[in-house]
C-alpha cells in the first residue's frame, strides 16, 4: 500500500515538462475537448445559421522547441433536408435526415509562451468531415437519405482552417485550453455558391491530460 501511495504522489508532483518524447518529438498529453460552431447557411428557405456542439478529441506534438502538430478528431451531428438539388440544414420540427459528422483536423502551428505556465498558438491545417446518416425524422426523411449524403460527400468535406488560442498549465497533470477556429468551405469556389455558406467557426475548450 505504501509503495501504491508513493508512485500516485510521485506521479501528482512530477513536473508538466516531463511529456513523452519520441525520436525527438514531444507528446504533451492528450486533450479532451468541446467545441461551439456556428455554420453559415446561404439558403433563405432552410434553417437559420446551425449551431452544433462537438465532442473531440487531440494529441498535441511539439517539434523543434515551439513548433506544433495537432491531429485532432471532432463528431457532431446536424439535420438536413434535401431541396432544389441540394442538401440544405432544416431544423428537427420538420423532416430531414440526422447526419453524423466527422471532423478530421491535422493541424500546424507554432507556440508563443508567455510565461512559464501560459501559452499562446497560432495554427493552420486542412480538415475534413466525414458524413453519415444515423436518422430518419419523418415520413420523407427516407428519400432524401441518399441524396443528402451524395451531396455533402460528393467533394464537399474539405474545409482549409485557421485558428488561435491559449494553454494555461494549471497543475502539473492538467492543462487547459481555449482556441477560436475557423473552417473555410473551399469547394463554394467552384460549385456555383455563396462563398460563405458552410463557412464554420466558433470556439473550442479543452482538458488536457499531460504524461
Amino acid at each position: 500500500m505504501k509503495r501504491v501511495s508513493f508512485w500516485v504522489m510521485l506521479l501528482a508532483l512530477a513536473p508538466a515538462s516531463w511529456g513523452l518524447t519520441i525520436w525527438g518529438v514531444d507528446i504533451n498529453g492528450v486533450e479532451v475537448q468541446s467545441s461551439y460552431y456556428s455554420i453559415l447557411n446561404a439558403v433563405g428557405d432552410g434553417a437559420p445559421d446551425p449551431f452544433v456542439n462537438t465532442l473531440g478529441l487531440s494529441i498535441p506534438f511539439r517539434f523543434q522547441g515551439h513548433w506544433l502538430f495537432r491531429p485532432e478528431a471532432q463528431l457532431f451531428t446536424l439535420g438536413y433536408k434535401y431541396a432544389d438539388g441540394r442538401a440544405v440544414p432544416e431544423s428537427s420540427m420538420w423532416d430531414n435526415v440526422t447526419i453524423l459528422s466527422i471532423l478530421i483536423n491535422p493541424a500546424f502551428g507554432y507556440e508563443f509562451p508567455i510565461n512559464p505556465t501560459l501559452t499562446a498558438s497560432a495554427e493552420g491545417g486542412l480538415a475534413f468531415i466525414l458524413r453519415v446518416p444515423v436518422f430518419l425524422n419523418g415520413t420523407t426523411a427516407a428519400d432524401m437519405a441518399g441524396p443528402v449524403t451524395g451531396w455533402l460527400m460528393a467533394g464537399r468535406f474539405i474545409y482549409p482552417d485557421v485558428g488561435g488560442g491559449l494553454t494555461w498549465q494549471f497543475s502539473p497533470l492538467l492543462a487547459a485550453s481555449f482556441r477560436l477556429q475557423l473552417f473555410y468551405p473551399i469547394f463554394d469556389l467552384w460549385g456555383g455558391l455563396p462563398w460563405y455558406d458552410e463557412l464554420t467557426y466558433g470556439a473550442t475548450l479543452g482538458i488536457r491530460f499531460t504524461f
